[in-house]
């Protein structure tokens, strides 16, 4: 599978939630402007909103809020359990969401990415990267994210599942 009829979103700023939705879905469904509505919506009346940072990073509340509204549920992958339970052969993909240092180490950050199945192969869709990158099989997906999780325990792993049917 060419990996050029597959939808891929580049790195832009800090919006990697907005990517990796998108990338999740395959198309373009949102853009920045849409998720700072989406904060505004969350926490309407304060200056700072707790749901951006200063430089975009989104969080998980307008993530969700986000992919609900396209008919799909995120739910929390308990990492404790093996990671043969990840349901990827029923499951839209996964979003991940693992720490990461910004600029010379002086701060923590956190950064979103998608892996999904398209066309029968599993991609890591990050938007950090060039391309997506192909899995070879299910099992490749699994050690991929137990080396993330031996290497950043506090990696989030969330689940997700069509609640209606596609458009």
């Amino acid at each position: 599978m060419a990996t050029a009829d597959i939808y891929h979103e580049p790195q832009q700023l800090m919006r990697c939630g907005v990517h990796a939705a998108n990338n999740l879905l395959q198309r373009r469904a949102f853009e920045a402007g849409d998720f700072d509505a989406l904060c505004t919506e969350l926490c309407p009346s304060t200056w700072r909103n707790p749901h951006r940072g200063l430089l975009g990073n989104y969080d998980i509340e307008v993530l969700s809020l986000a992919l609900l509204r396209q008919g799909c549920a995120v739910t929390y992958f308990d990492v404790r359990k093996p990671l043969a339970a990840l349901p990827l052969e029923t499951c839209v993909g996964l979003i991940c969401n693992v720490p990461q240092s910004s600029f010379l180490g002086l701060w923590q950050s956190r950064h979103w990415f998608c892996i999904r199945e398209v066309h029968n192969t599993f991609y890591n869709l990050d938007s950090k990267l060039a391309a997506p990158e192909p899995f070879q099989e299910a099992a490749s997906v699994r050690a991929y994210l137990a080396a993330s999780l031996a290497t950043h325990p506090s990696t989030t792993i969330l689940v997700v599942t069509r609640t209606t049917p596609l458009p």
